[in-house]
């Protein structure tokens, strides 16, 4: 055994100690005091079923349900990505560049500044057992950072030139987000499929290298609130309406809202950190 396994050994035995011993307890603390209740998530995570790169490059999921994007970066660029939502009512996409280390200036875009330039979003939704797809109608664009109001705005991003879109010079390896309504909330019963396009043409080189992309049932959602994993908010919408009690899920919904609660405990957080 290495130095550092010597050393990290009794940190990593206390943490797991921590989720095997006090956790449990917390956690079933934390359910019967109905906190469970109160729980309404702004932004729900969307999980892709394909992810393309027109210039060839590929998605790596990492663990808090971004995509890194790997490999070729060719003068332009052309993400699509498809998903099933099954929640009704959907009226706002959140798209979420953020930094990383292996990009240049640590990004969020692949540019060798760590610039991007998404020229165009675009939404086209499928009603699930339907042929017929529609191209949703994108409104009140906001971001948390924009190069300038004009042609580098997230509301250039919303027309048909691709030399103009949403950049963000001089902020380079921050996190950004940007949101897009809907102009009508999705309404239908049985799910529908999203089809979401993002095109980079506005520069060289300036796709997004870190996406991450939300979509909320909350009007007016704000730009940085938490996003919460598809099947945690999936688990939720089960247990409210039927007035099922935590303790009578499946054990594998159980340990993965626990899997998703712990982050929030502080005596999880101060031994993880640890």
């Amino acid at each position: 055994m290495g130095q550092f396994e010597k050393e990290h050994a009794p940190y990593s035995s206390a943490l797991k100690e921590y989720e095997a011993q006090t956790l449990p307890v917390k956690f079933d603390s934390w359910l019967k005091d109905g906190s469970l209740s109160l729980i309404r998530p702004t932004w729900v995570l969307i999980e892709f079923q394909t992810l393309h790169s027109k210039a060839g490059a590929s998605f790596r999921k990492l663990e808090d349900g971004s995509y890194l994007v790997e490999g070729n970066n060719d003068v332009s660029d052309f993400y699509t990505l498809t998903t099933e939502v099954l929640t009704p009512g959907i009226q706002g996409l959140r798209v979420e560049a953020l930094a990383d280390p292996s990009l240049n200036q640590n990004g969020p875009g692949r540019a060798d500044n760590g610039n991007f330039g998404l020229s165009r979003i675009q939404v086209f939704a499928t009603a699930m057992g339907e042929t017929e797809t529609v191209e949703i109608q994108l409104v009140r664009p906001r971001a948390t950072f924009e190069q300038n109001k004009n042609n580098l705005s997230i509301a250039a991003a919303l027309d048909q030139d691709p030399q103009s879109g949403w950049a963000v010079d001089p902020e380079f390896g921050k996190n950004h987000a940007a949101v897009v309504e809907f102009e009508k909330p999705l309404a239908h019963s049985k799910g529908v499929q999203l089809e979401i396009r993002l095109e980079f043409s506005v520069n060289t080189r300036h796709s997004i290298g870190r996406p991450r992309l939300s979509v909320t049932t909350t009007p007016n959602a704000g730009l940085e609130e938490d996003v919460m994993p598809s099947n945690i908010a999936g688990i939720l919408q089960q247990i409210k309406p039927s007035g099922t009690t935590a303790a009578a899920l499946p054990s594998e919904d159980r340990h993965a809202l626990m899997d998703w609660w712990k982050t929030t405990d502080p005596g999880w957080q101060h031994v993880h950190a640890e």
